[in-house]
């Protein structure tokens, strides 16, 4: 039996190398070392000679790659490993959580989604009340509220979910020119809308929710092909097979390497044998 240990260390190495960390104060001097820890008032890296503070009110620009680790928490996510994912994000997220890192707030995000994944539900909302509160721009973007609505879906609070859903997107979908991060942020709203309303037994509504995504946004090919993919699903459910064929066939010839491709060929061979008309 492969351990935890070397599964993570196995990812880390497909991922690549972990860079150096720069600090680089406002006189233009750069350190080069590993962040070790942070502090309210300051940032300790680690360089050749030892440890050493930066005060926040010196640093003009922190640049921190993507670590290894970073690729592998994310791969371990995507194969539902969640224990390996969060012992990848954990860690960098302990230690850089607070730079201005672009990385960081997704990193956050998915660490969430793993410990959800595990259902510990307690550890989840803590890493999302963590990433509002260094990150405010993350719940201005809506992307920290979609992360509470994901807690909420895994345990089951689908009604919640929806009404919070609703009242977000509402706005959006009257706006003349919403900005492309609202555009975004709504495309990821409505597919959830949709898994809620057809949680709920509300297969029309979930049907609009995900139609609404095909036909009005261009935001986010992949989340297209989901909305696109779970519609044909609901339309099989309510056995109009008609549309179902179409609707994977689009999604075929539209999206023909996105995720649900493999399934939705198996899915519409079945539906044309059993409903040729």
């Amino acid at each position: 039996m492969i351990s935890r240990r070397l599964l993570l260390t196995d990812l880390c190495l497909l991922a690549g190398t972990a860079t150096a960390d720069i600090i680089t104060s406002k006189d233009g001097h750069a350190t080069t070392g590993t962040v070790t820890r942070i502090e309210a008032d300051g940032v300790f890296i680690s360089i050749g000679a030892g440890e050493m503070k930066i005060f926040n009110t010196d640093i003009a620009r922190v640049s921190v790659d993507r670590p290894a680790e970073y690729e592998a928490g994310l791969a371990a996510l995507k194969a539902q490993n969640f224990p390996v994912a969060i012992a990848a994000l954990k860690p960098l997220v302990d230690r850089y959580a607070g730079l201005p890192v672009s990385w960081l707030p997704e990193a956050m995000q998915r660490l969430s989604d793993a410990y959800i994944g595990q259902q510990d539900f307690a550890a989840a909302k803590a890493v999302g009340d963590r990433l509002v509160k260094l990150y405010p721009q993350a719940g201005q973007s809506g992307t920290a509220g979609l992360q509470s609505i994901r807690l909420l879906m895994a345990q089951k609070n689908f009604a919640q979910a929806a009404e919070i859903l609703q009242k977000a997107i509402e706005p959006v979908l009257k706006a003349q020119s919403p900005t492309p991060q609202q555009e975004a942020t709504t495309v990821e709203a409505l597919v959830a809308l949709g898994d809620c309303q057809r949680a709920l037994n509300k297969p029309e509504d979930a049907l609009d929710s995900y139609l609404t995504v095909v036909t009005l946004f261009d935001a986010s090919a992949a989340k297209t092909a989901e909305a696109r993919y779970k519609a044909g699903q609901v339309f099989e459910e309510l056995g109009n097979w008609r549309r179902a064929r179409t609707t994977y066939q689009d999604l075929l010839t539209e999206s023909p390497a996105a995720e649900p491709v493999a399934d939705v060929k198996k899915r519409l061979a079945a539906l044309t044998a059993a409903h040729p008309e």
